[in-house]
C-alpha cells in the first residue's frame, strides 16, 4: 500500500477516518500564536491574510472588519489562480 503526505484539513480527515484509510499528516512547519487589539474607540479595524501556493498556483484570501468594541461588521474572501505575472 502506497502512503503519501495529504493536505492537514478537517474534511481530508473527515473522510479518511470514515474509510479507515491510513495518512501521514504533514508536518507542521511553524505555528505562531497571534492576539487581536481592539482598535481605539469610534474605528474599525480590518484584519487580511492570504496565501499562494505555486507560480503558477492557487492562491486564496480573506478579510474581517470589526468594531471598536468588538463587534463583528462584515468578512469576505476569494479564490483564484495566480500566473505569475
Amino acid at each position: 500500500m502506497l502512503l503519501r503526505t495529504m493536505s492537514n484539513d478537517i474534511t481530508s480527515f473527515t473522510i479518511l477516518k470514515f474509510f479507515d484509510v491510513q495518512a501521514r499528516p504533514r508536518k507542521v512547519s511553524r505555528i505562531e500564536q497571534v492576539n487581536w487589539c481592539m482598535p481605539s474607540v469610534g474605528w474599525v479595524k480590518a484584519n487580511t491574510d492570504g496565501v499562494v501556493r505555486g507560480c503558477p498556483g492557487h492562491v486564496g484570501s480573506g478579510d474581517i472588519f470589526k468594531r471598536s468594541v468588538g463587534e463583528y461588521i462584515g468578512g469576505c474572501g476569494d479564490y483564484g489562480c495566480y500566473f505569475g505575472y
